[in-house]
Formats: C-alpha cells, sequence, structure tokens
C-alpha cells in the first residue's frame, strides 16, 4: 500500500514538472489532491 501511495506521488510530481501552467489552481489542486492521499 505505501509503494503504491508513492508511486502516485511520484507520477503526480513527475507530470507537474513537464506540464507547468505557473498557476495557483493547480497548486490549490494539488494542495487539496496531497491531503486527501494524506488520509
Amino acid at each position: 500500500m505505501t509503494g503504491d501511495r508513492f508511486q502516485l506521488i511520484n507520477f503526480v510530481q513527475e507530470f507537474l514538472g513537464t506540464v507547468t501552467f505557473g498557476n495557483d489552481h493547480v497548486a490549490k489542486i494539488m494542495g487539496y489532491g496531497d491531503y486527501q492521499i494524506g488520509n
């Protein structure tokens, strides 16, 4: 389970690294996603 979570976070980070909008909206969505994953 922990490994899957790590892979998911890693994928998200790589995705954000390639697709940068320079936009707070994306950061807020990702912050919410991190909060959900953390729970």
